[in-house]
């Protein structure tokens, strides 16, 4: 499944539950279409196991951005860049919740 999300700080973002990643999109106001800016992991690089991601959302100010994985049992938090929208892995918490 795909849950799109439109938020604040230009931020346009697809979740991608069965391949675990979340993508950055620009809008083009010229033809009101997507463009992907990129593609990233929800997922710590040394998880080798079973995964899906499960839920996608954005603080209420448009800093952050969460997004909770099934199978490492984590949240995983990318920072906003305010000027482009551009997403940075910031942190992955265990939520220690099988």
């Amino acid at each position: 499944m795909l849950i799109l999300l439109f938020g604040l700080n230009h931020l346009s973002a697809q979740l991608n539950e069965i391949k675990s990643t979340v993508t950055a999109f620009s809008l083009q106001t010229e033809n009101g279409r997507l463009q992907t800016k990129q593609t990233l992991s929800t997922l710590p690089l040394n998880f080798s196991g079973k995964n899906t991601a499960a839920e996608i959302s954005v603080d209420a100010k448009g800093k952050f951005l969460y997004v909770s994985n099934r199978g490492d049992n984590s949240i995983g938090l990318f920072t906003i860049n305010s000027e482009d929208g551009i997403l940075t892995n910031s942190q992955t918490t265990v939520t220690n919740n099988p």
